[in-house]
Formats: C-alpha cells, sequence, structure tokens
C-alpha cells in the first residue's frame, strides 16, 4: 500500500495537494511532487481515491477488516461496560466584604525579622 493512499486513508474528511505534500514532506522537492500528483491520479483511475469538489482527496471506499481485525473488533463490543456516575455537586456562594469594610492594615507594624 502507498503512503500517498495510507495518508489519504487517515484523513478521511480529506487533504488538499498541498496538505498532502507537507504530511509526506514533498513540499521542497518538484519531482517528488510531480510524483505524488502521479500517484494520486494513478489511484484515482484505478477508484481508489476521488477528489472532492474542495479540492480535497478522500478515500473512495469504506476501509476492508481484515478477519483478524473484526474479531478484535468483536471482543472490544462484547466486554462488560461499566456505567460510570458522577459524584454529586453542590455550589455555595459567599459575599466578601466590600473594599470599605476591610480591616486597614496600615496601623500595624511588621517585624521584619519575622521574614
Amino acid at each position: 500500500m502507498s503512503l500517498v493512499y495510507r495518508t489519504i486513508c487517515s484523513f478521511p474528511r480529506g487533504r488538499t495537494v498541498e496538505e498532502l505534500h507537507a504530511l509526506i514532506g514533498t513540499s521542497f522537492d518538484q519531482t517528488e511532487r510531480l510524483a505524488v500528483l502521479a500517484e494520486l491520479e494513478g489511484l484515482a483511475a484505478d477508484g481508489q481515491v476521488r477528489r472532492l469538489s474542495s479540492g480535497k482527496w478522500v478515500p473512495a471506499a469504506v476501509t476492508q477488516f481484515s478477519q483478524s481485525q473484526l474479531q478484535r473488533i468483536d471482543v472490544i463490543t462484547s466486554a462488560q461496560v461499566e456505567i460510570i456516575s458522577a459524584a454529586p455537586f453542590h455550589s455555595k456562594s459567599q459575599m466578601l466584604p466590600a473594599a470599605n469594610e476591610m480591616p486597614d492594615l496600615a496601623d500595624e507594624v511588621f517585624d521584619p525579622q519575622a521574614l
């Protein structure tokens, strides 16, 4: 399976050609950019990928799972499910004293040795 096809399959919502070049790492080499474009054309001709009207390339078919992958999916879905419930939450609000009700600390003398 080609790198371009695997990259496209990794992003089911699609990627543009520029995004594919950045992901694959062919942004600065013209021959590699042309090779990616040629591979996209080949994949489109084989019906493996298609190009949306937005310019994004998406996989044309749903991913096929192997028998071992299907067995793992069945094991996961048939496992016991535990329901987790949240703890109750109670909120209280407290009124803070206004700025003019705060005690005046200007008259207090702090001991410099205490620090």
